[in-house]
């Protein structure tokens, strides 16, 4: 069961960086501009705006990597962290994700503003939302799974106390 999940764990975490990769590199692009993707690049560069793959080849690069890692780290004889922190570590990289999405686009939706007048931002932001959404939902389990042990932790304590003093 653990090897399944950490496994599943991987996939998403890679999965997150390619899905970011193709927001920022393609989809909202052509979203935004309303034109298809070479005739929104050849626009851009006639309005010497930058277009880059680059910040997307390394967010889905880094996705990966950070998949591996955290397989690593979980299966490792030398870290022996319990379930709950894994999946806490696990939350916590895919939540950096939407924060690390919006600088590493940040680039190529600013030259599609810049580059057309009447752009549509809504539609962006229609294909980021998903992911943005993802993010904070990944939040939420990062901070909750820890305070969700430390409470549990805490009414162990208080009920083995209860029941150690005398009445």
């Amino acid at each position: 069961m653990r090897t399944a999940a950490t496994l599943t764990g991987m996939v998403a975490i890679a999965l997150f960086g390619v899905w970011g990769a193709l927001l920022m590199s393609s989809w909202v692009i052509v979203a935004a501009s309303g034109m298809p993707l070479t005739a929104s690049i050849n626009a851009m560069e006639a309005a010497n705006q930058p277009y880059s793959v680059l910040p997307g080849l390394l967010f889905a690069a880094l996705g990966v990597v950070l998949g591996f890692a955290w397989v690593w780290l979980m299966w490792s004889p030398r870290v022996a962290a319990p379930a709950w922190a894994g999946f806490s570590l696990w939350a916590a990289i895919i939540a950096l994700g939407g924060p690390a999405y919006f600088f590493a686009s940040f680039g190529n939706i600013n030259s599609v503003g810049d580059t057309f007048y009447g752009w549509d931002p809504a539609a962006a932001f229609a294909l980021q939302a998903p992911l943005y959404l993802v993010s904070a939902v990944a939040a939420v389990i990062a901070i909750g799974a820890p305070l969700c042990v430390l409470i549990l932790h805490a009414s162990r304590v208080r009920r083995m106390h209860a029941e150690s003093s005398p009445s």
